[in-house]
């Protein structure tokens, strides 16, 4: 379960972004998903890197 589930995430995918912010490391990925949990954003949109494509993953979260 949790994001990763929810956005589509699978075993070696590289996040590159989350809603367009770039992150880095695992702190940049908990500031951007608390960033849309406060602002209870419509979507969450992950940029991703798997094997040798990029690929955008989006979800619509429920906050309630």
């Amino acid at each position: 379960g949790g994001w990763a589930y929810l956005g589509g995430l699978q075993v070696g995918d590289v996040l590159l972004q989350i809603n367009g912010e770039p992150v880095n490391n695992l702190q940049d990925v908990e500031k951007a998903l608390e960033k849309a949990r406060e602002a209870k954003a419509r979507s969450v949109v992950f940029h991703v890197r798997r094997e040798f494509l990029t690929q955008f993953l989006e979800m619509e979260p429920n906050w309630d």
